[in-house]
């Protein structure tokens, strides 16, 4: 599973040891995407099973994740008008989200 982003202008890239982020700003608008490590819950054990599991068994599991993670972190996020589809680049599987939202936390 991977993350395939696109950004108006070009982003800055920062590391940190929870994940990595890509960030730029507009005039009007910030766009940020958060890259973080291990949130697919022991995702090394997932691999090595994945190898006895059929190719539909995988998909079905990497499908059940994608979708709550998009879900709550969408509802979380209040997020409205979202539009999500499934996406395949290469061997790996994905979705691709288009949405509105508004950080709350950002006008604290």
């Amino acid at each position: 599973m991977g993350l395939t982003v696109e950004f108006p202008i070009s982003a800055q890239y920062k590391l940190s040891k929870e994940g990595s982020i890509y960030q730029c700003a507009t005039n009007n608008c910030i766009f940020l995407v958060i890259n973080q490590r291990n949130a697919f819950p022991d995702y090394p054990r997932f691999i090595l099973e994945s190898k006895y599991m059929g190719v539909e068994e995988t998909q079905r599991i990497q499908n059940l994740f994608l979708d709550s993670v998009l879900n709550g972190k969408m509802e979380y996020l209040g997020s409205e008008n979202i539009i999500t589809s499934k996406i395949k680049i290469g061997k790996y599987f994905g979705r691709k989200v288009s949405y509105v939202g508004i950080n709350p936390y950002m006008f604290v």
